[in-house]
């Protein structure tokens, strides 16, 4: 049986200490079948799913079936090991645990986590279920658009009605993915689409996360908004942790007034619904409607 630390020093750098995290990552080069990243966008997904064969044509690590479910296998001190995408995940949040409560100097059972906004039921079902094995009582999911919406809604002073478009992205590199930037945009119109908004409704355009600072994705963004500057205000590394962490606060019960006004709703990514004669769907309760809700 590998070792949890051992596992995460085979499959994720990024949990190491900054002075061994570049050479942890320069695995990637000269150990690439070793080095898993990105676990989660297996999780909850079966090995046939469209989303995960156009994946696996990119990823260095080996994925594998069982039983129509996706394992990550890696090489191990001469063994071959494998590991659903929830066991991975879980692993990460147990070493994650651990790290808090040194620093917290207290036991940590109760969490709030984050996950994208396209994340499915099943996915929602499996990274709960991650965090379970992990020893964590998982006290919600929440979006990340929706949690750096409360990181930047808590950083101003003055918090009128507005309308904020918030983009989520991911760590990837200008060069390998200049032909994708304008998918952006696309994201973007169908976003404000499903509001019913104009562009030039929108008073705020919060960046978050790394690829968001590409400068060619600003560029197109703000030649999309007429050359509306975009607002830099937030951290984007901590904006969503810092989000998930109010929304914790909330749940524990915390009433400082900072928080006591805050309403987090959710809502449904994709449209759910019931399948039909001949195989159609019947759209039951449609994408972006607020849950929860009762369709009759």
């Amino acid at each position: 049986m590998i070792k949890e630390t051992e596992l995460l020093q085979v499959i994720l750098p990024l949990l190491m200490p900054n002075d061994q995290c570049d050479t942890t990552k320069n695995q990637v080069v000269v150990n690439p079948t070793n080095m898993v990243l990105g676990a989660k966008h297996l999780i909850g997904w079966r090995l046939e799913d469209a989303v995960v064969q156009l994946d696996m044509k990119h990823w260095s690590f080996m994925v594998v079936d069982d039983v129509s479910r996706p394992k990550v296998q890696v090489e191990y001190k001469g063994e071959t090991k494998s590991f659903y995408p929830e066991e991975v995940s879980s692993m990460i949040l147990a070493k994650m645990k651990k790290i808090t409560e040194i620093c917290l100097e207290k036991t940590v059972t109760n969490a709030v986590f984050t996950v994208s906004a396209y994340f499915s039921d099943s996915q929602h079902q499996a990274t709960k279920d991650a965090g379970t094995t992990a020893g964590l009582n998982v006290f919600r999911i929440i979006n990340e658009p929706n949690a750096a919406a409360i990181a930047y809604h808590l950083g101003r002073k003055i918090r009128p009605k507005r309308n904020m478009l918030i983009l989520i992205g991911s760590d990837q590199f200008e060069e390998l993915n200049s032909d994708l930037f304008y998918v952006t945009l696309d994201h973007v119109d169908k976003a404000l689409q499903d509001a019913k908004l104009d562009k030039s409704k929108i008073r705020d355009i919060v960046l978050v996360d790394s690829s968001t600072w590409i400068p060619k994705i600003q560029k197109l963004l703000q030649d999309f908004f007429n050359g509306k500057k975009l607002n830099k205000s937030i951290n984007s590394d901590e904006a969503v942790a810092y989000g998930a962490t109010v929304q914790a606060a909330m749940l524990s019960g915390d009433k400082s007034e900072n928080v006591h006004d805050l309403l987090l709703l959710g809502f449904t990514p994709f449209s759910l619904g019931i399948e039909t004669a001949g195989g159609a769907m019947t759209v039951l309760i449609k994408h972006n409607t607020i849950v929860p809700t009762t369709q009759i």
